[in-house]
């Protein structure tokens, strides 16, 4: 790069099998405090955030005087095989309902409480621009509120099994029943990009009663990570999945490594990322940090 110094922030899931530099700083390159400060300041807030969430859902469940906001007739079935849900975007979010289960009285309650979670999940939203899909499941019913609205029809059909999901696996079976569970990254299906799903159990009367979960954007949570690497650094961001030993790039990072190269999906880790630990145009900065419930190996690249 001319005329300055480029950073390059490599996000990687500590479970990868691959060999990285534990914990080394070379010349030229951010100090690990600087680093790992910035990716902690990254994911503390959306942990708090979830936290509240939590508690502020919890006051909602135990608050008989809550009343629904929108009329019970927008929630239907077009067909007997149809998942319930607002198919006509009535509300701001959406309530789902597998066809296999009938519209009792336990439904309609959740249904109607779940309403007043908007304006939590509205806020949020307000706060955190990282947070896309953010959902309540609640354990009795397994019906699902989704904000802000979309047809979850197009996505999972009528038959939705959570307890296949990871998020559902992962905060059931943590030791602490209380404690936050994030994904690994996964692509999104409704188009958010790459994102982790952080979770927390919802108690009602000291029972599990529910999972709120917040859908985070990976390339805007970290986003904001690269002004805290240096004030004449320009940085971006690469994550590497731990799945495939493949980096993965947003499309608009392509141009600064590899030119004009747009049209491929991933880059071999061992092969692109370990030339680049070769490369003497770079010092580089590598260790672990630990932030709530994540873990990550971090690389960040310095152009001398």
């Amino acid at each position: 790069m001319k005329n300055g110094i480029s950073i390059f922030f490599l996000l990687v899931g500590a479970t990868v099998g691959c060999d990285l530099p534990s914990s080394l700083v070379t010349k030229g390159s951010p100090s690990k405090e600087v680093v790992e400060v910035g990716i902690r300041s990254a994911v503390d807030p959306i942990l708090t955030r979830l936290s509240t969430t939590r508690n502020a859902i919890e006051k909602l469940l135990a608050n008989s005087s809550v009343q629904p906001r929108y009329p019970a007739h927008i929630y239907f079935r077009n067909r007997p095989t149809e998942t319930v849900s607002d198919h006509d975007h009535v509300a701001d979010s959406n309530f789902f309902l597998s066809y296999r289960k009938p519209i009792d009285a336990s439904v309609s309650s959740i249904r109607a409480v779940s309403e007043s979670f908007e304006d939590v999940f509205r806020e949020n939203k307000r706060a955190m621009p990282a947070l896309g899909w953010q959902t309540y499941l609640d354990f009795a019913t397994s019906g699902l509120r989704v904000f802000p609205w979309f047809d979850v029809d197009t996505f999972l059909g009528n038959e939705i099994d959570w307890s296949v999901f990871s998020f559902f696996t992962l905060t059931r079976e943590q030791k602490d029943p209380r404690g936050l569970i994030c994904t690994q990254p996964s692509l999104d299906v409704a188009g958010l990009g790459f994102i982790s799903t952080c979770s927390a159990q919802v108690f009602l009367r000291d029972k599990p009663s529910g999972i709120v979960s917040f859908d985070v954007s990976i390339g805007q949570t970290f986003v904001d990570v690269r002004p805290k690497l240096g004030k004449d650094l320009k940085s971006f961001m690469v994550l590497l999945s731990s799945k495939t030993g493949h980096v993965v790039l947003t499309p608009d990072f392509w141009p600064f490594i590899f030119g004009n190269v747009v049209s491929r999906k991933d880059i071999s880790f061992q092969s692109d990322t370990v030339a680049l630990l070769n490369d003497r145009r770079f010092s580089y900065t590598s260790g672990v940090v630990s932030a709530g419930p994540f873990s990550f190996d971090y690389l960040v690249f310095r152009e001398i």
